[in-house]
C-alpha cells in the first residue's frame, strides 16, 4: 500500500539549476515535493499514477513530467498472477521452476 519515488533532474538549456520538484498522485494538481518520496496508503485493486517534474531557478516547468504507472494487487490477485504467467511459459510436466528476485 505504499510506494518510494526517488527523483533529480538537470536543465539542459543554459545551465540553468534545478530550483525544485513538483509532484502529482492520481492526476491531482501538481504541488511542490522532495525526493525520496513515499506515498501510503494507497488503495488496491486500482491503476496508481506518479508524475514528476522539474522548475529551474527561472520559474521555467518541465513541460513533459517524468511519468510512472501502477496497480497494486491484492495478495490472492498477485498470486493469480503468478500463477497465469507460470501457465503461460507452457513448461512439460516435471519441470521445476525457480522464482528469484
Amino acid at each position: 500500500s505504499s510506494i518510494r519515488f526517488t527523483f533529480s533532474g538537470t536543465d539542459n538549456n543554459n545551465n540553468i539549476a534545478v530550483a525544485g520538484f513538483e509532484c502529482s498522485k492520481d492526476h491531482l494538481p501538481f504541488s511542490t515535493c522532495t525526493s525520496p518520496l513515499i506515498l501510503n496508503n494507497l488503495a488496491s485493486g486500482v491503476q496508481h499514477n506518479f508524475q514528476v517534474r522539474a522548475i529551474d531557478t527561472s520559474g521555467n516547468k518541465d513541460p513533459t513530467p517524468a511519468s510512472f504507472t501502477w496497480r497494486i494487487l491484492a495478495p490472492k490477485q498477485a498470486v493469480q498472477k503468478l500463477i497465469n504467467t507460470i501457465d503461460s511459459m507452457h513448461l512439460g510436466k516435471g519441470t521445476t521452476n525457480i522464482l528469484e528476485y
